[in-house]
C-alpha cells in the first residue's frame, strides 16, 4: 500500500512522498541545505533551526512510515525506550570505511547533572511530559567519557521529539573534532490513526583537517547515527508492523 492512501502523506515533504507503508528512506548529506526528509510538523521547527544555526557538514537522515496506529501503552513505550539509557551500552554500528562493526557506547548511564555526574537509574515515566532534560554519561570510543544532554519535548497530542547533544568536546589524538553542542541526534515520532511517522537525523559540525579526514569523519559519524536509529527501528518500530508487511 502506498503512503498516499493514508493521512500520513500530509506530514511528508516532497522528497519523501514516494515512501511506502512499512518502508524507509535514508540519505547521507554533507550540506545542511540538502536535508529533505524533515516531516511537516511543529516539533520539527527546532530541527530546521539547529541545521541553519550549526550548518553541519556530516549528516545522516532517515524516515520510516509504520503502517498502523499505536495504543497509548505502545506510544508510552516508544517514548520510554529513548529514556532507557542503560540499554544503549554495547550498541554496535557498522563503519563502511573499515568494513567492520564497532561499539557505539562501551557504557551508558543517566547522571544527576553534568558536574557531579552521579549515576542514577533510568528515568522512565508513566505519562509523556511536555518537556524534560536528562544528562547522560556515555563512554564513546575513541573519544572517551562524554556527557550528553538528552532533551524531550511533546506536543500534548501524541507526537514527541528527542534530542541528544554533546556537552563535552570530542577529541581524537589530541585534535578537537567537534566542540560542545556541535554533535546532535534527533528522533521525531508522530503517531496517527493509521500510521506512525518516525524521522531521525544526526549531524556534526566536524573539523576535518582541511578536508584530509572527510571520509573518516563521514564514516564514523554517519555510522553512529545509523546505529542509534537502527536500534530504535529494530527494537521498537519493526515489531509494530503487521505480519503481512
Amino acid at each position: 500500500a502506498g503512503v498516499e492512501a493514508s493521512s500520513a502523506a500530509a506530514l511528508l515533504p516532497t522528497a519523501a512522498q514516494r515512501i511506502r507503508f512499512g518502508g524507509t528512506m535514508q540519505e547521507y548529506r554533507d550540506d545542511h541545505r540538502a536535508v529533505a526528509f524533515v516531516p511537516n510538523h511543529p516539533l520539527a521547527e527546532e530541527i530546521h533551526r539547529v541545521l541553519n544555526d550549526q550548518q553541519p557538514n556530516v549528516i545522516s537522515e532517515r524516515i520510516v512510515v509504520t503502517p498502523r496506529g499505536v495504543t497509548a501503552e505502545e506510544q508510552l513505550e516508544l517514548f520510554n525506550s529513548l529514556r532507557r539509557v542503560s540499554a544503549l551500552a554495547g550498541l554496535q554500528y557498522y563503519n563502511p570505511r573499515r568494513q567492520e562493526w564497532l561499539t557505539l557506547f562501551h557504557s551508558s548511564q543517566t547522571i544527576d547533572g553534568p558536574r557531579s555526574q552521579r549515576v542514577i537509574p533510568d528515568q522512565e515515566v508513566t505519562t509523556i511530559p511536555r518537556e524534560e532534560t536528562l544528562y547522560v554519561l556515555q563512554n564513546t570510543p575513541p573519544f572517551g567519557d562524554i556527557v550528553y544532554q538528552y532533551h524531550y519535548r511533546s506536543d500534548g497530542a501524541g507526537a514527541f521529539l528527542f534530542r541528544s547533544l554533546n556537552q563535552d568536546p570530542l577529541v581524537y589524538r589530541r585534535m578537537r573534532v567537534a566542540r560542545p553542542e556541535q554533535t546532535f541526534s534527533y528522533i521525531l515520532v508522530i503517531p496517527g490513526e493509521d500510521y506512525v511517522v518516525t524521522y531521525g537525523i544526526g549531524g556534526v559540525r566536524a573539523f576535518t583537517l582541511f578536508g584530509l579526514l572527510d571520509d573518516r569523519i563521514e564514516a564514523a559519524f554517519g555510522g553512529r547515527t545509523d546505529g542509534i536509529f537502527d536500534w530504535y527501528y529494530r527494537e521498537y518500530l519493526q515489531p509494530l508492523e503487521p505480519s503481512d508487511y
